[in-house]
């Protein structure tokens, strides 16, 4: 599967104006700010809840105790979306071979 956003022209004409290193490190800084940008938002709007409710909600535990429940439900939470995702396919392509 192949997507194309349009953007194949834009880059063959920075690719000829400035060379195909140029292209290649600025698509490596897009894509390099896109995985920051992700990886903030994961913590800050993912994990960062998770560790204020449970500091909040048990003041008396100390913070690494926290900090390893905290990345224990996390990686539980990543295991069962891998777990969602992989039965829905299982189905999905149930369905299309039950159908055809």
């Amino acid at each position: 599967m192949q997507f194309d956003f349009g953007l194949s022209g834009v880059l063959e004409k920075v690719e000829d104006r400035f060379g195909r290193n140029f292209t290649t490190g600025l698509l490596v800084l897009i894509v390099g700010a896109i995985v920051v940008l992700c990886g903030y938002v994961i913590i800050d709007y993912g994990i960062a809840p998770i560790s204020k409710f449970l500091k909040e909600s048990f003041p008396s535990i100390p913070r690494v105790e926290i900090n390893f429940v905290t990345i224990a439900y996390v990686m539980g939470l990543i295991v069962l979306g891998a777990l969602v995702i992989q039965a829905l396919s299982f189905f999905c392509s149930i369905g299309a071979f039950l159908s055809a």
